[in-house]
């Protein structure tokens, strides 16, 4: 059942990060007209949409190593980075990679926690072909 676990553990993984990096890219890219209009334009500078773009350049460079198992662990690094940058900038900013930091926490817990219901065999689809 090991080798069926981290199938069935591998397969959640990439649904998870596809899912979460696909989310987040489409909130970053909506928060670059926020930071066009948002007081009158003060935000638009080199450095804050510079970060939000790179950002969404590293999220990108991220989907093909979505089977990797350092990729979740990688991600909240980088979003550990994400709410300081994002504080220089607005504190919306922050307040997106706070939430998406959340998302991956969650992420990670999500999955000791189902890899260790495998491994001690307590998940139901396990035992539908047992006799």
């Amino acid at each position: 059942t090991l080798d069926r676990s981290s199938a069935a553990s591998d397969v959640y993984k990439r649904q998870v990060v596809a899912s979460s990096l696909t989310m987040e890219l489409l909130t970053l890219v909506l928060a670059l007209p926020m930071l066009y209009k948002l007081y009158d334009g003060t935000l638009w500078t080199p450095f804050n949409y510079g970060v939000v773009i790179g950002f969404m350049v590293l999220l990108l460079a991220s989907f093909p190593f979505m089977n990797k198992p350092w990729i979740v662990g990688v991600q909240i690094v980088l979003h550990i980075i994400g709410i300081v940058l994002g504080f220089m900038i607005h504190w919306s900013v922050a307040t997106i990679f706070i939430i998406f930091a959340l998302l991956w926490a969650l992420a990670a817990y999500m999955r000791s926690v189902i890899v260790a219901r495998m491994e001690r065999g307590y998940l139901t689809t396990q035992h539908l072909n047992e006799k």
